[in-house]
Parts: C-alpha cells; structure tokens; sequence
C-alpha cells in the first residue's frame, strides 16, 4: 500500500488516506447517489440508542431482483 501511494504521489495525483467521516459519507453516496446526505459519523457509543455504522450507512431497499438486474432505491443495476 505504501508503494501505490508513493508512486501516485510521485505522478502528482493526489492520493491521501480517507478520514472515517469521509469513508463513511463516500460508502453512503455510493449506496444511494440520489440522496445528498451529509450527517457524519458518530460512533454508536455516542448515541442514546447504540446503532453500528452498517444499519446508519443503509438507507436504501432493494425494490425489485432478477437473475439480470438489480433495483437498488430506484436504480437498475445489471449483472
């Protein structure tokens, strides 16, 4: 991993490490890119109500599977 850094870094690409806030906003657009949700991470133990990061990050249901495609929250995704 240190090699892939210095060489994308050397070619002035930019690349960093993502901070768990980011992780955690970048994992939830990536789930549901039709919803803007900006509410950063908090750890469960935070919380009045413990909920792991897993049940916050999902805010989409899968509508509708076939062999072909999947509807994730209103998008087709095919296979």
């Amino acid at each position: 991993m240190r090699g892939l850094e210095t060489t994308l870094e050397a070619a002035e690409l930019g690349a960093r490490r993502l901070t768990d806030d980011e992780m955690f906003l970048e994992a939830k657009r990536a789930l549901n890119p039709l919803a803007a949700d900006s509410r950063p991470y908090r750890p469960g133990e935070n919380s009045l109500e413990y909920r792991s990061a897993r049940e916050r990050i999902v805010d989409t249901s899968i509508a509708d599977e076939t062999d072909s495609y999947l509807n994730v929250g209103g998008i087709l995704y095919s296979l």
